[in-house]
């Protein structure tokens, strides 16, 4: 995980988008492989006491997304496959109404975004994953809060605040190609998430 007490750059769609078009495809499908491997443990987490899930089918998809750092071409009936499944899993989870729901809904946003980063070949779909996962800290961070209030100040929250800096962390170790610990990271700054959620 990241360096706790350094103050990350806010979250910030326009710099992320600059950032990510500058990167070739498979770069750009790990960055929205890791910020779904993020969710992964809160979802798995959801899956324990609920019925609209499938663990097992997320995990599958999820490591097939990772498999583009070696793809030589674009899978695209795997991909096409994998996308319908995970849509109509969207669409079971959002009928459920609690907060670990909305964060499962995230996850398999996150896993279906990066699913389609790698189909469509477009920049847009890995800023949408990133975006999943800040969301899912934004719940997070609102369902801590006091009854009836909102919290505006995001940057000072630590699931946001965590969700922002392992964006950018991960935009800088792809940017450089340093992929070797990018899923292990990930898996890691997951359960930490999951932690928060759960306190």
């Amino acid at each position: 995980m990241a360096t706790v007490g350094k103050r990350p750059p806010k979250y910030d769609e326009v710099e992320i988008s600059q950032r990510l078009t500058i990167l070739p495809l498979a770069a750009r499908v790990l960055f929205a492989a890791a910020c779904a491997e993020r969710l992964i443990p809160i979802y798995h987490w959801f899956c324990t006491g609920a019925r609209q899930c499938d663990f097992d089918l997320v995990r599958a998809a999820l490591d097939f997304v990772w498999s583009a750092e070696g793809a030589q071409q674009r899978p695209d009936d795997q991909l096409n496959l994998w996308c319908e499944r995970l849509e109509v899993l969207v669409s079971s989870i959002d009928e459920v109404d609690s907060v670990g729901a909305a964060v499962a809904e995230n996850a398999v946003a996150c896993v279906a975004y990066a699913l389609r980063a790698w189909r469509a070949n477009d920049p847009q779909e890995s800023i949408w994953a990133a975006r999943q996962l800040y969301d899912a800290a934004d719940t997070i961070v609102q369902d801590g809060a006091a009854t009836h209030d909102y919290v505006c100040d995001l940057e000072n929250e630590e699931p946001t605040r965590l969700a922002s800096l392992w964006i950018y962390s991960t935009l800088d170790e792809i940017s450089q190609m340093r992929l070797n610990m990018l899923r292990i990271t990930a898996q890691a700054d997951g359960q930490a998430l999951l932690e928060l959620l759960q306190a």
